[in-house]
């Protein structure tokens, strides 16, 4: 990718053609630089691609005059050769939680994957990515599950931390829905949006009104609910919305 940082161990490959022809490899140093020939050593960790084309094209112009210029009849391309392996740690309620050895290229859902995913107490809404003791991005699995979105599925760094905390709140969502099964919601949401989560009604379903089952302090209470009240009313944890079939 673009924005992809370079550091210790990746590998970049310049190709030089033209009146001269040449390919380098050259191995980043755990200092950060590559080393050209008999010129100064080049710092390029922490930079992009791109970002380091440009700083070794520019050192290989002291080897190569009009390197990269109209008229120079000298042409270098920077790529990436092999990739670096960094270590990451994934906390919290994992099917297998540790340590990692992934390739620098690996994202979030790389690594969630490797660590099994969230287990029965995980979140998948608020899985906190922290790097430097510090939260860069907070993952909602459920984006991406349900509609495809990988905003959240960034390239990792190493010593990055995946944290999957408990979950918030679950719902049980039976009967004629596409998707009955249990969900995780978060504040701020309604009982529309577990239906939306369920993948909406099917064509078979009575939504003149829901059956809800809550838990009180003391009992299990039972309630019907109106597509009104779905637009407004609040999940609990360890409610159960039914939806019924219509009648024949």
């Amino acid at each position: 990718p673009l924005g992809y940082v370079l550091g210790p161990d990746d590998e970049l490959v310049v190709d030089i053609f033209g009146n001269a022809s040449y390919t380098y490899k050259l191995k980043v140093s755990p200092e950060g630089t590559v080393k050209v020939e008999n010129l100064a050593p080049i710092q390029i960790s922490g930079l992009t691609i791109e970002q380091a084309q440009a700083r070794i094209i520019a050192r290989l112009r002291q080897a190569y005059a009009g390197l990269n210029r109209p008229g120079g009849g000298v042409t270098a391309q920077v790529s990436l050769g092999n990739i670096r392996s960094i270590r990451v740690t994934l906390t919290g309620e994992l099917v297998q939680p540790g340590t990692y050895t992934i390739p620098s290229l690996a994202t979030v859902f790389n690594a969630l994957y490797l660590a099994g995913g969230p287990n029965e107490n995980g979140s998948f809404r608020t899985i906190h990515i922290r790097r430097g003791n510090r939260v860069v991005r907070t993952v909602d699995l459920y984006d991406f599950l349900l509609r495809a979105d990988q905003k959240d599925n960034i390239l990792l760094h190493d010593g990055d931390v995946i944290h999957v905390p408990d979950f918030l709140a679950h719902v049980e969502v039976d009967g004629e829905v596409r998707r009955p099964m249990l969900y995780e919601v978060k504040q701020g949401e309604t009982l529309r949006d577990v239906i939306t989560f369920a993948g909406g009604f099917t064509d078979r379903a009575y939504t003149a009104t829901l059956s809800l089952a809550r838990n009180t302090p003391r009992e299990r209470r039972i309630a019907n609910v109106t597509p009104d009240e779905l637009a407004t009313m609040a999940p609990q944890s360890g409610d159960k919305l039914t939806v019924g079939e219509i009648l024949k």
